[in-house]
């Protein structure tokens, strides 16, 4: 015996859910796996070096300052670093280089590639739950046009 409270509707809801939430699970979890990948490529790629600040930073870019750092071939490079507001001429900062001795951005941590997967597989999740409603909404007015369309056609 069928519940007469749960409608044909619901339960096509609920199965676009699950469907939309295996979708999403999958392709959190594919993404956390390819960011593992590539994170622990680029961090193997990166050096954390000591920079010393040559010119502390001016006053309208307080994130900017002036330094020099050892590339991890041993010569010696120079140009802007980042830096936070109150370094001197001379404090040390902890800069991240490539193989090349060029300043990169430090390697994405555990806490930011779970972030980007999350968010990838809730977008792909709530897609899928968007179309799947979407078709399913459309099967009934499909089946009338259909009929209507017979209709017009035998009026020719």
């Amino acid at each position: 015996m069928r519940n007469p409270r749960c409608s044909r509707t619901a339960g096509r809801t609920a199965c676009a859910a699950a469907a939309a939430l295996l979708c999403g699970t999958l392709t959190g979890a594919g993404a956390y796996a390819h960011l593992a990948a590539a994170s622990s490529a680029e961090a193997a790629a990166l050096t954390r070096v000591t920079a010393t600040v040559t010119a502390p930073a001016a006053p309208d870019r307080s994130s900017l300052a002036i330094g020099h750092w050892p590339a991890p071939d041993g010569t010696l490079r120079g140009g802007i670093i980042p830096a936070p507001p109150g370094k001197a001429a001379g404090d040390p900062h902890q800069v991240w280089v490539d193989e090349r001795g060029r300043l990169a951005g430090p390697p994405a941590t555990a806490g930011q590639r779970t972030v980007q997967a999350a968010a990838a597989g809730a977008a792909v999740g709530t897609a899928a739950f968007v179309i799947i409603r979407r078709r399913s909404r459309r099967d009934p007015i499909d089946a009338e046009w259909r009929q209507v369309a017979g209709d017009w056609q035998r009026h020719r």
